[in-house]
């Protein structure tokens, strides 16, 4: 419902994409709870993309959140994500890198 009126107020208003985020933008940014937008946000991220919900699992399993952004970690696990569980990607990680 929420959906169907934003959309329809942008289309009476004409605006453009850039318009419609800066109004979501201005509207997030007025909010009292961030905590519950960023959990939103990591919902959606991992929603569509196998690779990046299986790099959140193996970064869990690890417990260390810093290896999300070690791009062979991100290239090691889009390549595992149709070969191994998250838990094997974590194991061989380790393996690999001395964990």
């Amino acid at each position: 419902m929420i959906e169907t009126l934003f959309r329809r107020v942008a289309a009476e208003k004409g605006w453009t994409d850039a318009a419609r985020i800066a109004v979501l933008l201005r509207y997030v940014a007025q909010q009292t709870a961030p905590a519950t937008f960023t959990a939103f946000l990591e919902r959606a991220r991992h929603e569509d993309d196998p690779a990046e919900r299986t790099v959140a699992e193996v970064v869990a399993l690890l417990g260390d959140p810093g290896v999300a952004l070690d791009a062979a970690f991100r290239d090691f696990c889009a390549r595992s994500v149709d070969l191994l569980t998250p838990r094997q990607i974590a194991e061989r990680w380790c393996c690999w890198r001395g964990c």
